[in-house]
């Protein structure tokens, strides 16, 4: 093995072991902000995981700028490498936030296997449809729920007959028809029902 092959192991070894620990540092840092008092009261999960990975990827890249200064010289990380570690590690976190809590979160999916669940002796897809009517949308008032995160988030905005989007709103929405059907999403979530 040459010298040359030597040092682009090395190099290797090096930004793997930077990308690892920005990926395990990054997940205990989001964890431990997403219950700091400042970032739990933040009423919108979504809103309160964005928050606290904005703050992650902050706290990763001063973290590792510091380190820098004391890495031994073989093991000096350069700037690229910290800003990609970081970026890398905010992303999958961020996706995994997203597939994970945010979905069970807002699941009616979850819903209907935790009433399955609870039960002993089977629930009929009737008792599911009311059971979704009375506890999930009435009991728990998931649609109120749901409005007021739009609300907050500028989406809609309340007027004398009734909520209507915003601009935002509307955007929003052609955003969503779009992806919808790049993606071969059911057409009728994002669907104007008049």
């Amino acid at each position: 093995m040459t010298n040359s092959q030597r040092i682009s192991l090395l190099d290797l070894l090096r930004v793997a072991t930077l990308y690892a620990l920005a990926i395990l540092l990054g997940a205990a840092v989001f964890i431990a902000l997403l219950f700091m008092p400042t970032i739990a009261g933040i009423g919108i999960l979504f809103y309160r995981g964005v928050t606290s990975l904005f703050a992650t990827g902050t706290i990763l890249l001063a973290s590792f700028m510091l380190a820098a200064r004391y890495c031994p010289a073989s093991w000096r990380l350069r700037p690229t490498d910290m800003v990609g570690a970081v970026f890398s590690a905010v992303s999958i976190l961020f996706a995994g936030f997203i597939v994970g809590p945010v979905t069970v979160d807002r699941s009616m999916s979850m819903f209907m296997l935790s009433q399955i669940e609870a039960s002993d002796t089977g629930v009929s897809s009737e008792q599911l449809q009311h059971a979704f009517r009375d506890i999930y949308v009435g009991q728990w008032d998931q649609i109120g729920r749901r409005l007021e995160e739009q609300r907050i988030s500028g989406n809609v905005e309340p007027t004398p007959r009734g909520w209507r989007l915003t601009a935002q709103g509307r955007d929003v929405m052609t955003t969503a028809r779009l992806t919808s059907k790049l993606f071969g999403g059911d057409p009728r979530f994002v669907g104007r029902t008049k």
